[in-house]
């Protein structure tokens, strides 16, 4: 299924003509595009669920596009200064009309899981996570035909856990995000509970917010495959967040109606389901 955009009173402003542009000079060089960061969420949540969630109005808009190399990379950020955007002095981001504008380039430009800015590549940014993602990202369109992805929410999970582990001690907002859409998700897509895994709603102690993340936990054994790197990845950050209550720093992030022991359990129950289905070893 292919979406539009029709609220975009979710950016703060030049949303609509932003990612018309980006996409229309990505698709030029047959790059692949995804929206990611916290636009996407509100995006997802508002044009494929049509879930009303506060409206941040988020100011900045986040894109990862997948590349070859860096002289394609160098291609589309000349192409867009020549529409009016603006280098900014860190070399993802661009300026338009005041809007930041990331761009990530991820895919077979990428090493190990990182990209290595040139000309001196001794800046080193993680994508690792983009790839695997971007498969089972939702499809959009823009108003003018111009294909383009946004991150899905489990692949929101997936992203904001990976972010959480390097920068959980300079900000919260990764963590907040997570918790949020695990606490929320059963609100959010209750047919996930109620169609594609009703066997939920049978077991003892059935409890309607855990259903939602076992649904999502249920969604990454689908998608992700057992040999993939990214499983003991997102294992390891769980096991860190899910030992001991107490040391957990993830479930001590605060967000409305929701308190530590409930964000605890609801990490406990999506890591149990995501390993149960793998042969997992610290």
């Amino acid at each position: 299924m292919t979406y539009l955009i029709n609220d975009f009173d979710i950016f703060a402003n030049n949303g609509e003509h932003i990612i018309d542009t980006v996409c229309s000079v990505c698709s030029k060089q047959s790059c692949g595009l995804m929206i990611v960061g916290a636009i996407a969420r509100d995006i997802i949540l508002k044009e494929v669920y049509d879930f009303n969630d506060e409206n941040r109005a988020t100011f900045d808009i986040d894109f990862a596009i997948a590349i070859s190399d860096w002289e394609k990379f160098s291609l589309i950020t000349s192409s867009l200064v020549s529409l009016g955007f603006v280098q900014d002095k860190e070399p993802h981001r661009l300026l338009y009309n005041g809007t930041p504008v990331d761009i990530v380039p991820f895919g077979s430009i990428e090493r190990n899981g990182t990209i290595s800015w040139p000309p001196k590549f001794t800046t080193v940014m993680n994508v690792f996570g983009f790839s695997e993602v971007y498969t089972f990202a939702k499809c959009f369109k823009t108003i003018n035909g111009n294909e383009y992805r946004v991150v899905s929410i489990l692949g929101l999970i997936i992203l904001k856990l990976i972010a959480w582990s390097e920068r959980k001690l300079t900000t919260k907002k990764d963590g907040e995000d997570i918790l949020y859409l695990l606490n929320n998700y059963s609100n959010i897509n209750p047919d996930s509970i109620f169609e594609d895994n009703s066997d939920l709603l049978d077991k003892p102690n059935y409890d309607f917010i855990s259903a939602g993340a076992i649904a999502l936990a249920r969604e990454f054994k689908r998608v992700i495959h057992p040999s993939n790197p990214l499983l003991p990845k997102i294992a390891d950050i769980l096991n860190l967040e899910t030992n001991d209550i107490d040391e957990s720093q993830l479930s001590k992030v605060s967000i409305n109606g929701a308190d530590i022991s409930q964000n605890f359990n609801l990490l406990c129950v999506f890591k149990e389901e995501i390993l149960s289905y793998y042969v997992y070893r610290n």
